[in-house]
């Protein structure tokens, strides 16, 4: 089997940083025969086998251009790929993709929703009408060329895809029809096609278009392409979920709102009562939020579908112990008012605000030997480090290193 390549060194090279400040959420980015062709023809090979296919669906245009998509028995993708449509099929339980699912799963991690990765195939001018998405998508192309016409995001982050129908943007379900609105308030028209570029992927090829990007999609003979996509993340869901929490504790919250018989007139005199109330609580609620509760609500949503690392015996700490981070996808430092907060995959542990400046340190040292951290902080001795390392390692943050591990 092939070497996984990273979607990193594929989308973000050589600058990581410029990629999710310029790039990632704004506009497209073309990559040029990134993909080694072995990886290629091996995901083809599994396409061509039929292996670890999720749902499955066949789409088409028609002759007004609007794009039709129904669930496709396996039995019936060659029959279906023959008649003009393109098969797009859920691959995410694919094991050469786990890797790059993961990694988008730390790009973007997401408590609601997990990556996913579809595999798209069609012949010659078969593809997608104009649409937007309300994912991320990485395109990696497999076999064949596939011609796309893209735009940058027109609409910041939507969270509902949209269309257009009878030649206006409109959103799909779950809005199915109501028009998108700009960024500035008024609806979108229709895609300039001054505002359109055409790229032509090529086996190896990459493609990376944002959530609100206008793109449709056209087959040049056979074509094979995987998109990956993260699970959305947005700051409202945040917001809203510490929200959530907090206020659903409240009985006053939980009960429905009655209106009582039908008829015309004033809202009832207990929904006024209760809304009020509401009002005056929220308020309340907000007043009390501040930047280091949403942090560690952040830390937690992140982690939240993470499974713990899998860790090798947790040992006795000695000074000559070697440690590493237990998960390679790191933890989350958040530092409060009175203590320090250390999110990772087994949940959250709070700390002495005394120990701020030995976890910097610690998030910036994947590998140490145990006594290393005495010279990161002056005020620790050895058996108050050696406490704090053998409870890192206890809890799940540190892992005793394996002989051949190198991180």
């Amino acid at each position: 089997m092939s070497a996984t390549p990273t979607l990193a060194t594929i989308f973000a090279a050589p600058s990581p940083a410029q990629f999710f400040d310029e790039v990632f959420g704004v506009r497209c980015r073309h990559v040029v025969g990134a993909v080694p062709p072995q990886w290629t023809n091996e995901r083809a090979a599994r396409w061509h086998a039929r292996v670890d296919l999720g749902p499955v669906d066949a789409a088409s245009v028609d002759a007004l251009g609007v794009q039709h998509q129904h669930a496709c028995a396996p039995d019936a993708i060659d029959e279906r790929l023959s008649t003009q449509h393109t098969i797009c099929a859920d691959v995410s339980r694919d094991p050469g993709l786990a890797p790059l699912l993961d990694e988008l799963a730390t790009w973007v991690p997401s408590a609601s929703e997990p990556p996913f990765a579809k595999l798209y195939a069609s012949h010659e001018q078969a593809g997608f009408a104009m649409h937007m998405d309300a994912h991320h998508v990485f395109v990696l192309q497999l076999r064949g060329h596939k011609r796309w016409t893209v735009s940058d995001a027109v609409v910041t982050a939507p969270l509902c895809g949209g269309k257009l129908l009878a030649g206006q943007p409109v959103h799909v379900w779950p809005h199915e029809g109501d028009p998108i609105v700009g960024d500035d308030g008024v609806p979108l028209q229709a895609p300039n096609p001054a505002d359109l570029r055409v790229v032509e992927l090529a086996p190896g090829d990459g493609l990376y278009v944002p959530p609100g990007a206008w793109h449709a999609t056209a087959a040049r003979g056979e074509s094979l392409a995987i998109s990956m996509s993260p699970g959305r993340a947005p700051l409202l869901r945040v917001v809203m979920a510490l929200l959530e929490q907090e206020l659903v504790r409240r009985p006053a919250w939980r009960r429905d709102l009655v209106r009582g018989p039908a008829g015309a007139g004033l809202v009832a005199a207990s929904i006024r009562r209760a809304l009020d109330h509401a009002v005056s609580e929220l308020r309340a609620v907000v007043h009390e939020v501040d930047g280091v509760l949403l942090q560690r609500a952040w830390a937690m949503t992140a982690f939240a579908r993470l499974q713990a690392a899998q860790l090798a015996a947790r040992g006795e700490v000695r000074r000559s112990s070697v440690l590493v981070h237990a998960d390679p996808r790191g933890f989350v430092l958040v530092v409060g008012d009175q203590a320090c907060h250390v999110s990772f995959a087994g949940g959250e542990i709070e700390l002495p605000l005394v120990a701020q400046r030995f976890l910097v340190a610690l998030g910036a040292h994947p590998r140490m030997r145990a006594d290393e951290v005495l010279s990161w902080d002056p005020a620790l001795d050895w058996d108050g480090a050696r406490e704090l390392l053998q409870a890192l390692v206890d809890l799940g943050v540190l892992a005793m290193a394996d002989a051949g591990d190198r991180r």
